[in-house]
């Protein structure tokens, strides 16, 4: 689970990186504020076997 956080108001939730990868950001619920900034997205996972 990756953090996500309103840069306005501070309003902070988690959310899985599979939905960021596929749908990005979610919305801050306060009108007006838009998308949420996250934790960087690292490529750090484990290696594909051959």
């Amino acid at each position: 689970m990756l953090k996500c956080e309103c840069a306005t108001c501070g309003y902070t939730v988690r959310t899985a990186r599979k939905w960021l990868e596929q749908a990005g950001a979610p919305l801050c619920p306060i009108e007006d504020h838009g998308q949420m900034q996250h934790e960087p997205l690292d490529d750090d996972g484990p290696e594909p076997e051959e």
